[in-house]
């Protein structure tokens, strides 16, 4: 596979940045050239890419006000659609990691440690959302790697433990990231559930969750194969449905 090639352009796009790119051309915004001097900006450019499809990422300026960044995160993560913005991701990732004391690595983040603790302290319903769904993916690796159907490990979860919440599908955007899986590095929460939304519909751009689970990039679901079924099979002896 040909490297991919950064294209630096604005939104919204003209012809003469549109033009002469291929499919190995990644488009990267910069949010701070794009849509100057308009209201609601985070909203306004989250939407247009989301429009847009294809290969993006974005820049945006240190010096950004900590607030519009902000609006930035939630306004991606809270999209109805699936699509990636690799920067966003890699921020939600250092702030999961600043809240679990993980040592981030990324080379990507809009956010400084502090505003990283910032974000927390303002958005604990929405960490708390991200956390429970985190943990609980532990345990569906754990069972799929199993059962290698998602169908069987559903069944596997009584009903008081379906989480029917239509969350926003770019939550999971992290799985598509290796570094995210040094996540279960640390202590998960016993409390774990199945999202039926999130699990059963094809949400990410018509493919099934089993999809998202199962890519290249997850390098652990590979390990909990390895392990073998006799010492799973003891272990899932032990989980309550």
């Amino acid at each position: 596979m040909s490297e991919l090639k950064p294209f630096l352009v604005t939104a919204p796009l003209n012809i003469s940045q549109a033009g002469d790119v291929d499919t190995n051309t990644i488009y990267v915004f910069d949010y701070n050239n794009s849509f100057k001097n308009e209201d609601d900006k985070p909203d306004k450019f989250i939407t247009y890419l989301e429009s847009l499809g294809g290969l993006i990422d974005i820049i945006v300026d240190s010096r950004t006000e900590y607030t519009e960044k902000e609006q930035l995160i939630l306004r991606y993560f809270n999209a109805g659609s699936f699509f990636n913005i690799y920067t966003l991701v890699q921020t939600l990732i250092h702030i999961v990691f600043i809240y679990k004391n993980i040592d981030y690595q990324g080379k990507r983040s809009i956010f400084t440690d502090n505003e990283c603790k910032l974000f927390l302290e303002r958005n604990k319903t929405f960490i708390s959302t991200l956390i429970t769904l985190y943990d609980s993916l532990f345990l569906i690796m754990l069972l799929y790697s199993v059962d290698k159907n998602m169908k069987k490990v559903k069944n596997r979860y009584d009903k008081e433990r379906f989480i029917r919440d239509e969350l926003p599908p770019n939550i999971l955007n992290v799985m598509l990231d290796s570094m995210f899986y040094d996540y279960y590095s640390k202590h998960i929460s016993n409390n774990l559930y199945y999202y039926t939304f999130l699990f059963d519909n094809r949400l990410y751009k018509n493919m099934p969750f089993e999809n998202i689970l199962t890519n290249s990039n997850n390098n652990l679901l590979p390990v909990l194969m390895d392990l073998g079924n006799e010492k799973f099979q003891k272990y899932l002896e032990t989980i309550k449905k």
